[in-house]
């Protein structure tokens, strides 16, 4: 089949490409009895061809591992719509390409290798070794190995312009010379590749980016026999456009920096926070952090200092609140500023009794402090990470665990008043009426319908984008599902839709609400087996009788 070649003992390469190109690019999937591995599934506009010449040789349940090679969007981006098309297995990647891999392949299980190498049994006992090759030619990158044909599976590293596997050794050697040249020319003598290579004595060289090499063992190795792979006036410019490209990069970098740190305080924000506790689980074990604790300490009364001082104050405070919390800080601990007049320090291998120590000393000498214009005092919520369980921690979703569990103590916190610690949820600031979740676009509209909601005593739960309804209602699990039908990325029918496709999700309540309610909208919500349907504005006291009477028939559904 055209796209296909079989290299032999169950080793294809995939080359999505119709016509040949200066670069090419190429995915492997290495099959052993009924499971296959693939390796560096390739970007998403290859996508739609690389999967069907792949369903030609094994459907998509039976790939057990994605290996990637690298951290380039070129060989990973297409990484979620491989887990929409049927893919469950495990992703096995260096630490390094973590980082960028989870934002295409967020939800999907994934681990990383770092120092040692390590091995994966595929099918019958054959194992796949996964060789750690940071810098070569990125921070992200890993060899490959595959015993049972001694094919080594090398990303970047070794790529080759063109795609004429047939030629002769010279013509090999300039399609090598010149991709080296393009790629990393400075790359050099790398002594310890060559070592690596020769250690393990593979009979063929398989790249991402460039032909099979068979039996070229030493023809390949010669890219590392001199200081550079390439010379005079073309190394020259090269070498000053990678100069400038560094620059741009510290620039882009720079002003990403900025974004993820509070311009206050000058610690990493809310949103550093969260990517530092998703990537941790993604490259960690559970059971690795069931012993560490969040500690979320709130700053009480900035309100009154800010009428009482002016509106400059608040910041002022908090900015010299951060200062000593920070002077006063273990190594064990990280500090985030998070959003309003709070604080969150993730105390690495402190339990919850040792964190609430801890914190009760840092109350202390804050409300002694002598620095503050007026007398301070702070308050703070506790979580320890072992209290949320295994399941919550093995689904993907440490973040909006940790705080949907901080900001229920930090609302009981204002019923017990300022300078106190919660770390319990056993009280309860009110009994709640039920759970709600509102899909609803248009910010002030669900803000505003959230306030009303919470007053009736419905625990609250707000999405504003429809990617994030069906991940949100798995995590809270609510009584009732409220719905605006247009929503940025999904709209309310195709939540609807993918509700009713989960057998965990199908039977929750489904309430839709929107002011283009029309004959065609109504015949659609019919058809998807919506029976509540409310054209905009509806009343408050109306929309909270219905959740109430919805809430009711379920429970009495469950308990005749």
């Amino acid at each position: 089949m055209k796209g296909i070649r079989d290299l032999g003992h169950g080793i294809f390469s995939i080359d999505a490409a119709e016509k040949s190109r200066p670069f090419p690019r190429y995915s492997y999937l290495v099959v052993e009895g009924d499971q296959g591995a693939l390796i560096d599934p390739g970007p998403v506009e290859d996508f739609a061809t690389t999967q069907e010449l792949l369903l030609s040789l094994l459907p998509v349940e039976r790939i057990a591992f994605i290996i990637l090679t690298g951290d380039t969007p070129d060989a990973c981006s297409s990484l979620p719509l491989w887990k929409a098309s049927g893919f469950a297995g495990t992703m096995r990647m260096n630490r390094k390409a973590l980082f960028l891999a989870r934002y295409y392949g967020e939800g999907m299980a994934a681990l990383s290798i770092a120092g040692e190498d390590e091995s994966l049994e595929l099918g019958q006992g054959r194992q796949l070794r996964l060789i750690n090759v940071p810098g070569i030619p990125t921070a992200g990158s890993l060899f490959c190995f595959d015993a049972q044909s001694g094919s080594l599976f090398t990303g970047m590293l070794f790529g080759s312009m063109g795609s004429q596997d047939d030629a002769d050794d010279e013509l090999i050697r300039e399609q090598l010379r010149l991709y080296h040249e393009l790629m990393f020319p400075r790359l050099g003598a790398r002594a310890d590749i060559r070592e690596l290579i020769h250690g393990i004595g593979p009979s063929m060289l398989l790249p991402r980016n460039g032909v099979p090499l068979v039996n070229r063992l030493a023809l390949a190795s010669a890219v590392f026999t001199g200081d550079d792979c390439g010379g005079g006036e073309a190394l020259s410019e090269l070498a000053r456009i990678k100069t400038e490209n560094l620059e741009l990069k510290k620039s882009i970098i720079q002003a990403n920096e900025d974004q993820l740190k509070d311009p206050v305080t000058g610690f990493y924000n809310e949103f550093f926070f969260e990517e530092y506790l998703e990537s941790m689980l993604m490259s960690s074990e559970p059971a690795d952090f069931h012993g560490d604790t969040v500690a979320f300490v709130r700053l009480d009364g900035i309100q009154s200092l800010n009428r009482k001082f002016g509106a400059k104050s608040g910041d002022t405070t908090l900015k010299g609140l951060g200062q000593l919390l920070f002077e006063t800080k273990r190594s064990n601990a990280l500090l985030f500023r998070m959003n309003g007049p709070l604080f969150a320090y993730y105390l690495q291998g402190s339990d919850k009794e040792t964190a609430i120590a801890y914190i009760q000393g840092i109350k202390d000498y804050i409300e002694g402090s002598e620095d503050f214009v007026d007398k301070v005092t702070v308050s703070a919520a506790i979580v320890g990470l072992g209290e949320l369980g295994d399941t919550l921690l093995d689904s993907g979703k440490l973040y909006s665990s940790v705080m949907k569990v901080g900001k229920e103590r930090l609302r009981l916190l204002d019923k017990m008043g300022a300078n106190s610690i919660c770390s319990d949820s056993a009280i309860t600031l009110r009994r709640s009426s039920g759970t709600v979740l509102l899909i609803e676009g248009n910010a002030f509209e669900a803000d505003l319908l959230r306030r009303i909601l919470e007053r009736q005593g419905y625990e609250t739960h707000v999405v504003t984008k429809g990617s994030e309804a069906i991940a949100q209602a798995d995590l809270h699990r609510p009584d009732v599902v409220i719905s605006e039908i247009f929503i940025p990325q999904m709209d309310g029918f195709q939540i609807r839709q993918r509700l009713r496709e989960s057998p965990d999700l199908k039977n929750i309540p489904f309430i839709l609400m929107s002011r283009d309610k029309n004959e065609a909208s109504v015949q659609k919500a019919l058809n998807l087996g919506i029976k509540h349907f409310y054209k905009k504005p509806i009343l408050a006291i109306e929309l909270a009788g219905i959740i109430r009477l919805l809430i009711d028939e379920s429970a009495e559904e469950r308990h005749p």
